[in-house]
């Protein structure tokens, strides 16, 4: 059994960002679906629904993601950017704190957690990773419901794209090529929040 723990650590700082991105275009996506549907069931015309489009640019941004890791290890390690990261992640807890009290007590038990299972992965204990399991993924829930309301106050988003703005440029500075992926991945975010603002409308 094979979990996407995502909440422990701050190269969270791009799985905010995508995460919020991915849940509400397929929360976008789905309402398109049913609204055509009801309408195909009133004998209205089907709006065109962008459902695949948007799946398709998900894709790809997963893949440049993925493309782009190794070099974004690398920036991690840059002192300038290793302050900032630990300034954020404290601003990021604080505010998940805030927006759901008891966060960091449920963070430190997953951090407490996520060793032994891992562990018990690696070594084939098939029990523990039983025992574990559901527990972990239920405190990956919560921690993912307080960093969406984090993710809700202007102060956060802000903060967690200017850090993003930072970590590219160190990027762009290790590795000239790498700067096509990243203007790639910016565009496909911008078109992104562009389909779900109009969808919301």
């Amino acid at each position: 059994m094979k979990i996407p723990f995502v909440r422990s650590a701050l190269p969270i700082v791009a799985v905010l960002m995508f995460g919020a991105c991915a849940s509400d275009s397929e929360e976008g996506a789905d309402a398109a679906g049913s609204e055509t549907l009801a309408g195909e069931a009133a004998g209205a015309p089907s709006a065109p629904v962008d459902q695949a489009q948007q799946m398709a640019m998900i894709a790809e941004i997963q893949s440049i993601e993925q493309q782009l890791q190794p070099l974004q290890e690398q920036a991690l390690a840059d002192a300038d950017i290793v302050v900032k990261q630990e300034a954020l992640s404290a601003v990021v807890e604080a505010a998940m704190e805030e927006a759901v009290p008891g966060s960091a007590a449920l963070r430190e038990e997953f951090d407490s957690l996520i060793g032994d299972y891992q562990a018990a992965q690696t070594s084939g204990d098939q029990e523990t990773v039983a025992e574990l399991g559901p527990r972990l993924q239920a405190l990956d829930q919560q921690l993912g419901q307080a960093q969406q309301a984090a993710m809700e106050r202007d102060e956060i988003r802000e903060a967690i794209e200017s850090f993003q703005a930072d970590l590219s440029g160190v990027m762009r500075g290790i590795d000239d090529s790498a700067g096509t992926l990243l203007d790639r991945r910016d565009e496909l975010y911008a078109e992104l929040q562009a389909m779900m603002g109009s969808s919301g409308n």
